[in-house]
C-alpha cells in the first residue's frame, strides 16, 4: 500500500491553510538520502524534493519508538533561523515508520515582536540565545553526520587520546541511538573522529545492538 499517496493532499492543504511563512514537508524513509517526496514553501529552509533526511526524523527511525508524533520543539535553518515544528510519524500496518509529515513555521518576527514588547512593558528585553535545538533543516548528509559526532563528543571535554574504551562505545551507542548509523559513509566518518578503525566500530556496534 502506498501510505504517503494519502497524505499528499494534506501537504498542499496545510501549506495553502497556514501561508508562505509555514513549510509543510513529507518524507519517504525507504531512502534517507533523497526522502523528501512532497515538500510547500521549501524557501523556509531551503530545501526541495529529493532532499535528505533531518537528524531528528533519523534519530526516530533508529529507536523507533511508539510515539506519534513531536510537537512544538525549535529547529534551525541552514541560515539559523529559529523555527516551531512538528512531526507526525506514518506507520504501516506493521507499525513501522514508512514516512514523516512536518510542519515548519517562521516564528522570528513573532520572537522579535514579543522581546521588542516586553522591553516596553517592562524595561527590559527578554533575550534567549541557549533554546535547546533539537532538529537541523536544509543540511547535507555529511554536515548533519559531523553535527551529531560534534555534539555527541562535546559531552567528553577531554583529549581524544584520554578517552578510554568505556567511553568510545558509549559514544558509539549514542551515535546510534541518534539514527546516523542509518546514513550511509558514517562509519568511516566515525572511525575517523574517534581515530579507531572501521571494524572497531562495527564490533562496538555488535555490543550495543
Amino acid at each position: 500500500m502506498d501510505y504517503l499517496s494519502f497524505y499528499e493532499p494534506m501537504v498542499d492543504m496545510l501549506a495553502d491553510f497556514l501561508g508562505e511563512d509555514v513549510e509543510v514537508v513529507l518524507h519517504d524513509v525507504s531512502d534517507l538520502e533523497q526522502s523528501i517526496y512532497k515538500i510547500r514553501n521549501g524557501h523556509i529552509s531551503g530545501r526541495k524534493v529529493g532532499d535528505p533526511i533531518t537528524n531528528l526524523v533519523a534519530k526516530s527511525l533508529a529507536t523507533d519508538k511508539s510515539v506519534d508524533y513531536h510537537c512544538n520543539y525549535v529547529g534551525l535553518s541552514k541560515e539559523n533561523k529559529k523555527l516551531k515544528c512538528a512531526t507526525l510519524y506514518i506507520r504501516d500496518s506493521e507499525k513501522k515508520i514508512v514516512g514523516a509529515l512536518c510542519i515548519n513555521m517562521m516564528v522570528e518576527q513573532f520572537v522579535n515582536a514579543k522581546r521588542f514588547i516586553d522591553s516596553l512593558l517592562s524595561g527590559y528585553p527578554n533575550i534567549s540565545e541557549d533554546d535547546q535545538i533539537d532538529e537541523h533543516l536544509g543540511v547535507s548528509i555529511p554536515e548533519m553526520v559531523d553535527m551529531r559526532i560534534d555534539k555527541v563528543l562535546a559531552a567528553y571535554p577531554v583529549a581524544l587520546d584520554d578517552l578510554s574504551k568505556e567511553d568510545k562505545i558509549t559514544i558509539v551507542t549514542d551515535l546510534n541511538n541518534e539514527g546516523i548509523f542509518l546514513l550511509k559513509g558514517t562509519v568511516g566518518k566515525v572511525a575517523h573522529s574517534l581515530n579507531i578503525s572501521e571494524p572497531t566500530v562495527y564490533k562496538y556496534l555488535q555490543q550495543v545492538k
